[in-house]
């Protein structure tokens, strides 16, 4: 899977000890992996901290090249 960046609609405190990643409604991170299962998704932020975030806790951005195609289509 290529990564992707999301940004968080809802803070979280995430759990350290079990591999998650405290998150800040606003936040952007960038998704590196989606197949964790049950609603987690691995993701890193800004500084370079990577951890676990509950899937229904962030929205993907669309990419410029899907943004490029819709301009081109309207």
């Amino acid at each position: 899977m290529a990564e992707s960046t999301v940004k968080v609609l809802y803070d979280f405190d995430g759990d350290p000890d079990n591999g998650e990643l405290s998150v800040r409604a606003g936040e952007e991170l960038t998704v590196t992996a989606q197949d964790i299962g049950d609603g987690w998704w691995e993701a890193r932020n800004s500084l370079g901290h990577q951890g676990l975030i509950p899937e229904a806790y962030v929205q993907v951005r669309m990419t410029s090249k899907v943004t490029d195609l819709l301009t081109w289509m309207s």
